[in-house]
């Protein structure tokens, strides 16, 4: 399934559109998108295209390669993305093309660090010395949860 802004490939009919990628500006029905093309023989141009007709950039490019390091190609679509979506709209699209991958490891990995730190605190250390071991962690965790939330949420 295609979505509108999503990078595509042709599958083409012809050796000539075979290989061209472009943006899909809107869907249409019956399975079909308007395409700008920005590579390939229709450069420049928006067709009418079926949607058997073309595939995801992103799925091309894994077949094509299989480093993580996309070049120009990813940093061509992060700007198309940024534009139309700003940054919401761009974690949103990495998210779904999963290059967010590293985010479960890094969020344990601040959790543990702010967790350690309010442990720490002469106010914790004072309330969880009254709890059981299992309670005091559970303080912790939400204190924790609630410092992260309440840090980033305050500018957005």
């Amino acid at each position: 399934m295609l979505r509108e802004g999503q990078r595509v490939t042709s599958l083409g009919s012809t050796l000539a559109q075979a290989g061209s990628t472009g943006v899909v500006l809107a869907l249409a029905d019956r399975g079909s998108a308007h395409v700008q093309w920005h590579e390939g023989a229709q450069a420049g141009q928006v067709t009418l295209e079926s949607e058997l007709d073309l595939a995801p950039l992103s799925q091309r490019e894994s077949l094509l390669d299989d480093s993580l390091d996309l070049g120009h190609l990813v940093t061509t679509s992060a700007r198309e993305v940024y534009d139309d979506g700003g940054p919401a709209g761009l974690l949103n699209q990495m998210s779904e093309d999963g290059h967010l991958a590293a985010f479960a490891s890094i969020a344990e990995e601040a959790v543990a660090f702010i967790s350690g730190r309010i442990r720490a605190d002469a106010s914790f250390r004072a309330v969880c010395g009254q709890l059981e071991p299992e309670e005091g962690e559970s303080l912790i965790r939400l204190a924790s949860f609630a410092l992260i939330r309440d840090a980033f949420t305050a500018d957005e």
